[in-house]
């Protein structure tokens, strides 16, 4: 069977949702997020609950917010989380509007992405582009290509609590780092998936195809 060379253009986000202006980082009180539609296995949102309770031990002011469909006060994750005392610090947001979700992306300081399986992940270059930092699994389907193998965020088994807290205090104690990523992040996103470039890329592949006809 031959083989063909394919190429790859990503999904994008506007270019005025980039954040240019300096990230303010709350070294004191950590806001840690995450974002997901349904409270099904392979959000694995139960994993991250399990995770911050060992993170809160650590760290007493950190926080969680959880957004999306099965998330608000009483909702499937709250009535989950209630039943398996592990409710404690976290705040069930729900779902939000696409506006309010990305100014709480901007006002956290770590967007946590526990998912199992995902195709791309536009929470990821969300954050991104908020300047916040990103944590997804490491064997979570297009999430290390989106985060660039571990260059523009935190690569985790999402599987392992333990491990998703290790990551997530280590970070967290050390500023330097915190930082860094949320710039390499961003960085990252801003010269893959703005808007402007992806159409860009599409055009040019179009006039090559064309040309080829």
């Amino acid at each position: 069977i031959g083989h063909k060379h394919v190429v790859l253009i990503p999904n994008a986000l506007p270019d005025e949702i980039f954040k240019k202006q300096e990230k303010k980082i709350n070294f004191s009180y950590p806001q840690i997020i995450s974002i997901n539609n349904g409270f099904g296995k392979l959000k694995n949102i139960t994993s991250l609950l399990k995770a911050f309770k060992l993170i809160k031990k650590q760290n007493s002011e950190v926080k969680l917010t959880l957004l999306g469909n099965d998330y608000g006060e009483f909702e499937k994750a709250h009535t989950w989380a209630i039943n398996n005392k592990l409710e404690k610090g976290v705040y069930f947001a729900g779902s939000k509007s696409h506006k309010e979700i990305l100014k709480m992306l901007e006002e956290s300081d770590l967007l946590i992405h526990p998912s199992r399986q995902e195709s791309f992940g536009s929470t990821l270059i969300e954050a991104m582009a908020k300047k916040t930092s990103v944590m997804g699994g490491n064997n979570s389907g297009g999430v290390p290509w989106v985060l660039d193998y571990g260059k523009a965020g935190i690569l985790i088994d999402v599987n392992s609590p333990v491990n998703i807290a290790e990551e997530t205090i280590k970070l967290l104690k050390d500023p330097i780092r915190l930082r860094q990523f949320a710039e390499s992040g961003y960085n990252y996103a801003f010269k893959n998936f703005r808007m402007s470039l992806v159409i860009e890329k599409y055009i040019q592949e179009y006039k090559k195809i064309l040309k080829i006809s």
